[in-house]
């Protein structure tokens, strides 16, 4: 099992989102296995500075988060297809933030 680390700029809710991704890959694809929110970083009014960082502690707040990621990636594409490419282009032990 492999695992990513996903930063989701949530720029409506004016908040980013540090996601971390399980998945399993092969030559012809990525099966995403679980979405983990980690911390949601609320940002000042203009967007340029942190205001408060929550960190997700509860399965409740994960799920939350997770739909809501899931719900926003319908619209800007696949995560699966973003971590395959990446996938092929890295060697396993490296870890590559992905911004979306």
């Amino acid at each position: 099992m492999n695992f990513n680390r996903v930063v989701w700029r949530d720029e409506e809710r004016n908040r980013v989102v540090e996601i971390y991704v399980d998945y399993r890959a092969s030559r012809t694809g990525v099966e995403i296995v679980k979405l983990r929110p980690t911390r949601v970083m609320l940002l000042s009014e203009s967007g340029e500075a942190v205001r408060k960082i929550i960190h997700v502690r509860t399965q409740a707040g994960q799920r939350f988060l997770a739909r809501q990621f899931e719900q926003r990636q319908e619209k800007v594409g696949t995560l699966a297809e973003q971590l395959h490419s990446r996938h092929e282009r890295q060697d396993q032990s490296d870890e590559l933030p992905l911004a979306v």
